[in-house]
């Protein structure tokens, strides 16, 4: 009985364990030109710069001190426009920080919904004269998904129930011969 209840509250917690939330990655810069900055693994593009097939832009990322406010617009082209990235200054005047391409898109799915795709890109330089390196990667450590979880404590649940069950006793007789 314990064991039917026992199994029936591991299956309950597994199925209602939900998958992760999108991650943030971190999207960093390095050679020529050096910028690092976080954004969600999905994120909300600004709807004036969606232009489908071709680009969409992230306004308002803080972290880039060259610009007039702190804070830069993000530009991602599609692979079939040259894919690439541009970063701008977010504030006035506006003016081009960073921009370069290797052909790649950084992203899956529509310009008005992309997905950012991880990974190590060699990027040449356009307007930015140079050679740079942009690494996309999950932001922090990995933590683990509501699922993981609860199959980690089911197994604590299952460890423990078996170290309560009472052991069976074995008796041996010995005979004389």
């Amino acid at each position: 009985m314990k064991t039917t209840v026992l199994s029936g509250a591991l299956a309950a917690l597994a199925l209602s364990a939900a998958p992760a939330n999108a991650v943030d990655l971190t999207f960093t810069i390095s050679g020529d030109y050096s910028a690092q900055f976080i954004l969600p693994e999905s994120p909300a593009v600004d709807p004036t710069w969606v232009v489908d097939g071709n680009n969409f832009a992230i306004t308002g990322v803080p972290g880039f001190a060259e610009s007039s406010n702190g804070k830069g617009a993000l530009v991602f082209f599609n692979k079939d426009f040259g894919g690439g990235l541009l970063i701008a200054d977010d504030g006035d005047p506006f003016f081009w920080l960073f921009d370069a391409t290797d052909g790649n898109q950084y992203y899956s799915g529509a310009e008005s919904a992309p997905t950012f795709l991880a990974g190590t890109y060699l990027l040449e330089g356009l307007s930015t004269r140079g050679n740079f390196t942009l690494t996309i990667a999950a932001a922090g450590g990995a933590v683990p998904e509501p699922a993981s979880w609860a199959m980690m404590i089911g197994g604590f649940a299952l460890a423990g129930a078996a170290m309560r069950r009472p052991r069976k006793t074995l008796a041996i007789r010995f005979e004389a011969v």
